[in-house]
């Protein structure tokens, strides 16, 4: 006789950096975050950029982050929520103010990536020698009730590397593909570097080398 009891394996462990400065000698920035566990095998990455660059922009974001943050935690279906929180800011009143989301999931049993996005960046991953691309066409929140949106999702493996930026970090006036490219470098070279000095290493020499 033989009893054989199947468990829940946690497989991965993650670690994250974040860096974030305010423009125009603002108190807040405009952007918002929150990494949290949904339970013990996935974590949650909310990302959020209000329009402009102000403290109404910073309110803006958290106020995204706060609702998508509640949604998740009342198990509501990510898609389904990504449209609730789409319907509920197109109702806020306030037509020039929208904010983008960001919403990864990371299942940290299956190593696999869930990406949603809403008029964000692209979400970039390295992996050895390789990078590659989760984009999105999405609108932002608040800009239309009943958005097209589609989830993304990428097999994660060890060591990978996955930057998740707002649009402040990249210059509208210059090549998309030149800036992307300089990111690729800045990973290349301090890949084995903690988050937290990827993340600064990445803000400042982007910054610096495309002023």
């Amino acid at each position: 006789h033989m009893r054989i009891v199947l468990t829940s394996a946690v497989r991965f462990s993650f670690d994250y950096g974040v860096m974030a400065a305010s423009g125009n000698q603002t108190f807040k920035a405009g952007d918002a975050y929150e990494v949290f566990p949904i339970h013990e095998g996935l974590v949650a990455v909310l990302l959020s950029d209000g329009m402009g660059q102000d403290i109404h922009a910073y309110h803006e974001s958290r106020k995204v982050i706060r609702l998508m943050r509640e949604c998740l935690n009342r198990k509501m279906n990510p898609e389904t929520a990504m449209h609730t929180l789409h319907y509920m800011m197109s109702l806020n009143g306030l037509d020039d103010m929208y904010a983008t989301l960001d919403l990864a999931l990371i299942d940290l049993q299956d190593g696999r990536l869930w990406s949603w996005k809403a008029g964000s960046m692209s979400t970039y991953i390295k992996r050895g020698n390789d990078f590659l691309t989760l984009e999105s066409r999405s609108v932002p929140v608040g800009f239309l009730p009943s958005p097209s949106i589609e989830a993304k999702n990428e097999q994660l493996k060890a060591g990978d590397i996955v930057i998740m930026l707002t649009d402040g970090v990249f210059n509208g006036d210059i090549s998309l593909k030149l800036q992307e490219d300089a990111l690729y470098g800045i990973l290349e070279k301090y890949h084995q570097s903690s988050c937290e000095e990827i993340a600064e290493r990445v803000f400042s020499e982007l910054e610096r080398g495309f002023k």
